[in-house]
């Protein structure tokens, strides 16, 4: 093996990071941004967002009432549902699994303290 092959593989490993480094470095940035949102939402701006997304869904649910909810009002309400029983998973887990239950239980009673993968 040639001399400058030897010296040009530590280059290259200085400058492309391995899987495992990428996975780490994915790992830290989606955990910082989790920690980032808790404390946002244990803030006094948390009770501002909370608020503004209680009056929304307040809202949607006047327009399903008064027969106006479009499949994009329907489309919406998925994604908000979803992202609250995500995060409630994160934040209170059994909280979170009820609101899992309730979207894809498919009618199945929830069982408090059971395990919300059964």
């Amino acid at each position: 093996m040639p001399a400058d092959e030897v010296r040009v593989l530590p280059l290259l490993t200085g400058i492309m990071p391995s899987a495992k480094h990428k996975l780490v470095k994915a790992t830290l940035s989606i955990t910082a941004l989790v920690l980032l949102l808790l404390l946002l939402l244990t803030s006094p701006l948390g009770r501002v967002v909370d608020q503004r997304l209680t009056n929304h869904f307040r809202y949607l649910n006047a327009r399903r009432e008064q027969h106006q909810f479009t499949w994009l009002n329907g489309v919406e309400c998925h994604l908000l549902y979803n992202i609250i029983a995500i995060a409630g998973r994160i934040i209170s887990p059994e909280g979170g699994a009820i609101i899992w239950g309730y979207l894809y239980g498919e009618g199945a009673d929830l069982v408090p303290g059971a395990s919300s993968d059964q």
